[in-house]
């Protein structure tokens, strides 16, 4: 099974400027543990006392979770007083990160040693995340894969740290470690917008897992979004676990809580992605919701698709909306009142509210001398 393993208490708090207070973590954590996600990185313990609490907190959540540790025994003894099962350990591998902190590629194989003697009696999964994978050189990365799997951990996690590839070198990447027997995760990050399709495409690739966070928040340009991920694995597997509903209030939460505004135009859960305007969309997606749209979002609880009615209107929408008000009106009128429609959203700058919308269905039957529509009781 595939598994999405979700960083938002971890990675995704490392964004700038973003804190989570104790309550809205533990929201956050039962709000994730709601979701489906199959594991929860839920934070470092190196980081003090209040972290500690949390994480030990985090172990009555009912699904696995992992606390994220640097290969340092100081770390590693801090994880072992949250009382979690799972722990990950991460490391530099590039020869550009080891040079930044004065290591050698020894030193990565002794750290790798030493944490089998500390973690394995104490832990019952270990996973071990290679940083900036993506700009090692290919086959010491295989050996250090072999390596980890030879040790005994449980799970390599490859992470493009940098952001920098494409779906293509995921592929090729892939194909070259999943011949090794190894448990692999991949852990994109956004600099290049490719995150949430590099993910995608590891998991096609031969990945195991793939770690997102919610919004896509993260470090610099963030992470592969979580509701993105959720989403298009639910159009390709109905019986996926993932909660969508959930997903998408956790989404809202977070956006809230850390002043990052929701494009509406944003994927899965922006106000306007399930929302048509044009005559040739809005004509077709009232006929068939799908027409135009990947899925429907009343199946997934993503709430409602909208028709709007603005200057690219045709008559369908007219009449779709003014339905809506319980007001049946025939294409003729509704084709006679285009001209007014769009004059009065280029002159607001916007499409039309309802009540206006309504308004201007009287306006035009005055003018006119039309019997108006009865409103179905």
């Amino acid at each position: 099974m595939k598994k999405i393993i979700d960083t938002t208490l971890r990675d995704g708090e490392q964004a700038p400027g973003v804190v989570f207070t104790a309550e809205q973590r533990m929201y956050i954590a039962e709000l994730l543990a709601a979701s489906g996600v199959d594991e929860i990185e839920a934070g470092s313990p190196a980081m003090g006392e209040e972290d500690i609490e949390f994480l030990r907190w985090c172990a009555g959540l009912g699904l696995p979770v992992f606390s994220w540790c640097r290969a340092d025994d100081k770390d590693i003894e801090a994880a072992k007083r949250t009382g979690l099962p799972g722990i990950h350990i991460s490391l530099p591998v590039s020869d550009r990160l080891l040079k930044v902190f004065g290591k050698t590629r020894g030193w990565v194989e002794q750290k790798m040693l030493e944490c089998c003697n500390s973690c394995f009696t104490d832990f019952d999964s270990v996973s071990i995340g290679f940083m900036d994978a993506s700009r090692t050189d290919t086959d010491y990365l295989k050996y250090l894969t072999k390596l980890a799997g030879l040790l005994g951990f449980d799970r390599v996690r490859i992470a493009d740290t940098a952001g920098i590839m494409y779906p293509a070198d995921v592929i090729k990447l892939m194909k070259e470690l999943c011949t090794l027997d190894v448990d692999l995760e991949f852990h994109p990050h956004n600099d290049l917008g490719m995150a949430t399709a590099n993910g995608l495409t590891a998991l096609d690739a031969g990945a195991d897992a793939l770690s997102v966070t919610v919004l896509g928040i993260g470090e610099r340009a963030g992470n592969a979004r979580f509701e993105e991920v959720a989403f298009a694995k639910k159009l390709r597997d109905n019986k996926s676990g993932l909660d969508l509903a959930v997903i998408s209030e956790l989404g809202k939460y977070i956006s809230g809580i850390t002043g990052r505004v929701l494009d509406p135009d944003k994927a899965v859960i922006g106000e306007n992605v399930f929302s048509h305007e044009t005559g040739i969309h809005a004509a077709a997606t009232i006929r068939d919701p799908l027409a135009f749209m990947p899925g429907q979002p009343e199946k997934y609880g993503l709430g409602d698709t909208k028709i709007f009615t603005g200057r690219h209107s045709g008559s369908k929408s007219i009449q779709y909306n003014l339905s809506k008000l319980s007001l049946d009106v025939d294409r003729e009128t509704a084709v006679g009142m285009l001209p007014m429609v769009r004059a009065r959203s280029v002159k607001n700058g916007r499409g039309l509210k309802p009540r206006e919308l309504e308004l201007l269905y009287y306006e035009y039957i005055s003018r006119n001398g039309i019997a108006g529509a009865v409103r179905a009781v």
